[in-house]
């Protein structure tokens, strides 16, 4: 196990909040720990953005050095199941293309192949979604979205699959149509094709809570497959598909599509709202919980002052 720096030692508070957080994030989390997991891809692909931000290479060789611990000379992914067809550890996958880019290393050609046969083989729906994962047939959720389209967009792009990004575009319009809730303009986190889960609407299939962290999923996907991150647009401006689900991708449909509506105003606070409705018709109860501010609550209140004390402030 590798010894972890002192974060006190590791963070300089005088350096930009996306620096102190990648520093941060390094000093407290040993790559030999990380596994084939979003949570860990979400991280190092973070830190690969500070690496092109800044060109210190440090950030470089801590996301190649903690890859290359879960990466085979065959492809073979430590800790990853293809049979699990499990479309959370897709994402993961997206930090492969700048190393292969950058290296050549085939190593990282042959594990972005073994993904891309996760979704060959994926189950769908019978509208042509992707189950979320194998244990759940026929359900489509939002954060699903996330998970696989911006990694399959960025394989359309890299190895010349224009397929793939009429696949991506319908997940989204697809997924956009079955889980919008006609009353508050939010997007239900999970649908179930068949009807046929204890949670599932009879009516909708759709469950019966937004999620705000769902509900930002699903935005970023969108975000990412159109490029508007800055990292590079895996979509092709002049590909049909791009129009055809455009209202899902403007500034305006992220402000009051995404964030639905509330009567007398022209959309919900800026804080992305996660609502929690009982499904026996009890009334709804609003939180101000969703990712962008969890502070509110007294557990929140305690996560910042701990991650303040952590970074430094």
């Amino acid at each position: 196990m590798s010894i972890v720096q002192p974060i006190d030692e590791a963070v300089k508070t005088d350096q930009p909040w996306s620096v102190r957080m990648a520093d941060s994030m390094i000093a407290r989390h040993s790559p030999d720990a990380a596994q084939w997991h979003y949570e860990h891809g979400l991280l190092l692909m973070a830190i690969e953005w500070v690496w092109r931000a800044t060109g210190d290479a440090r950030y470089w060789d801590h996301v190649k050095g903690t890859v290359d611990l879960s990466i085979a000379p065959d492809g073979t992914i430590r800790t990853y199941n293809p049979e699990e067809h499990n479309l959370d550890q897709i994402n993961h996958g997206r930090v492969l293309f700048p190393l292969y880019q950058a290296t050549g290393d085939e190593r990282y050609k042959r594990a972005i192949m073994l993904l891309r046969q996760q979704l060959a083989s994926q189950p769908r729906t019978d509208s042509g979604g992707f189950w979320h994962k194998q244990i759940y047939p026929y359900q489509i959720w939002l954060d699903g979205v996330y998970m696989a389209g911006p990694f399959y967009a960025q394989y359309a792009r890299t190895f010349d699959e224009p397929a793939g990004f009429d696949d991506v575009a319908h997940e989204i319009i697809l997924t956009e149509q079955h889980t919008r809730d006609p009353k508050t303009g939010l997007l239900y986190h999970a649908w179930d094709e068949r009807k046929q889960q204890r949670w599932a609407n009879p009516e909708t299939g759709c469950s019966p809570h937004f999620w705000g962290r769902a509900i930002g999923w699903y935005a970023m996907a969108i975000v990412d497959v159109h490029g508007l991150d800055g990292s590079g647009a895996p979509r092709p401006r002049g590909h049909p598909a791009r129009s055809n689900h455009g209202r899902c991708a403007g500034p305006g449909y992220a402000r009051t599509g995404l964030l639905g509506r509330r009567p007398g105003r022209q959309s919900v606070p800026r804080w992305l709202v996660r609502v929690l409705r009982e499904r026996a018709g009890a009334s709804e109860r609003l939180q101000r919980r969703g990712p962008l501010h969890s502070g509110v609550t007294r557990n929140g209140r305690r996560r910042i002052r701990r991650l303040r004390q952590e970074v430094g402030l």
